[in-house]
């Protein structure tokens, strides 16, 4: 076995020129899909609020961008809640985008 700087050579390597996109996972059907083509919704102060710009602080979930998804997530508060990691939160006064 080799000592010394040849066995890290392997791990030298240009930049991509190409930008990976980010993936997220809708929390309604679980599909991975690129983060510009799902809502993100936030945790302020308790109450859950949709981040158009994905800008606002915090932990955020993901959920697609369709009427389906939206009502299937809203039927299971469950799963807002754990993705939020709190106890509580205020889901009936979500504004929903569509």
């Amino acid at each position: 076995m080799m000592r010394g700087k040849s066995r890290f050579l392997h791990r030298v390597s240009e930049k991509s020129p190409v930008k990976k996109e980010p993936f997220r996972t809708c929390l309604a059907c679980r599909a991975k899909k690129a983060k510009q083509g799902l809502y993100r919704m936030v945790a302020v102060n308790g109450e859950v609020v949709f981040d158009e710009k994905q800008q606002l602080p915090g932990r955020g979930a993901y959920c697609c961008k369709t009427k389906t998804c939206l009502k299937r997530l809203f039927k299971n508060e469950k799963k807002i809640v754990k993705a939020f990691r709190c106890k509580k939160l205020i889901v009936s006064a979500f504004d929903s985008p569509l």
